[in-house]
């Protein structure tokens, strides 16, 4: 009966859009922020390259580490001859990787050189005419000879494909373990450095991040402290709201108290209807929020193919908290005069 009264008002309606309106704009700057992250997070990996070099094998410790990122077995190859040496310099070493999980398949015979987006700006019109000639390098002392297929750029950092046939007779007839990896930001790889003991060899970071890509990091990282400001003060603001839109239905609910007053209802039982009807118009903001969160999300994790998960929104649930809070405080401490 309560309740039903309390839904018939269009102030109820009028408080329940402002709340949704506040709470949704709270929820959008904390996906937008994730979003942002995981922009930085991914741009970062892609220039971070750590090589670690060993004779004993450090691949279950380096999976151990659930920072480590696009961890790879990688061997070494030195280029001898056969290009222009304004294109690639002799004795040079790059690191070569399988075809496995690559969607173009090689030939034993045949390579791809995929060069960094800096080198193929500056040398594909002249490495092109190389396609489909042959290219020698140097591994262990043994001199490999094999047909350039393509020439490509996806990548941060000059490197090597072959096939995986050629790849494992390679790293089968080499007593070193190589492994390249990378992290998404640089307090991974410090807390990495700072745990890494029992890893046995050479480690080595190489800063392949170009001023472009420090740039829009940095542009990034602007952003989301933007973003991070904007969410606290909006909370604010959604705090004080409530406060205030709570007072006013208190206000409103006052002549209803006065009647159950006279009506012999207890001042306990009051307070606990007018508990409800607090918490009701609150829990209807925050189920519509959910719902709108969850249809943000879908698109939002569809278009840039990452998880950021609902339940991870820990201002969801703190926002929550401090609405029980300040309902039940309100309540408790209401002072509104009711006599007969």
């Amino acid at each position: 009966m309560i309740l039903t009264s309390f839904w018939r008002k269009k102030s109820t309606y009028l408080y329940l859009i402002i709340l949704t309106i506040l709470f949704l704009t709270i929820n959008i700057l904390f996906i937008a922020r994730e979003y942002i992250d995981i922009i930085k997070e991914r741009q970062y990996l892609k220039t971070s390259l750590v090589v670690n070099e060993s004779m004993n094998d450090n691949k279950t410790i380096l999976e151990s580490f659930k920072d480590v990122k696009n961890l790879k077995r990688a061997l070494y190859l030195r280029y001898k001859e056969d290009l222009n040496e304004n294109i690639l310099t002799k004795n040079s070493e790059f690191l070569t990787y399988s075809d496995e999980s690559e969607k173009i398949k090689l030939k034993d015979n045949e390579i791809i050189i995929r060069l960094s987006r800096f080198d193929y700006m500056n040398k594909y019109t002249l490495m092109k005419k190389f396609i489909n000639q042959n290219i020698t390098f140097d591994f262990n002392g043994e001199n490999i000879s094999l047909i350039i297929k393509d020439i490509i750029s996806d990548n941060s950092r000059t490197e090597i494909l072959i096939s995986n046939n050629l790849f494992q007779e390679l790293i089968n007839s080499s007593e070193k373990y190589i492994y390249s990896f990378g992290f998404v930001s640089e307090e991974k790889y410090n807390k990495f450095c700072n745990n890494d003991n029992d890893i046995t060899g050479t480690t080595m970071r190489y800063d392949i991040e170009t001023t472009i890509e420090h740039q829009e990091r940095e542009t990034l990282e602007s952003c989301i402290k933007f973003l991070t400001v904007s969410i606290y003060f909006i909370n604010i603001i959604f705090i004080v709201m409530m406060i205030i839109v709570n007072k006013n239905i208190i206000t409103d609910f006052t002549k209803n108290m006065k009647l159950e007053y006279k009506l012999g209802f207890k001042k306990r039982h009051i307070k606990f209807n007018t508990m409800k009807c607090l918490l009701s118009i609150h829990l209807i903001s925050f189920a519509l929020v959910f719902i709108a969160n969850l249809l943000i999300l879908l698109v939002t994790n569809y278009i840039i193919k990452a998880q950021i998960d609902i339940l991870d929104i820990k201002i969801y649930y703190i926002l929550f908290m401090v609405v029980l809070i300040i309902d039940g405080l309100l309540c408790i401490s209401n002072k509104t005069n009711i006599r007969k």
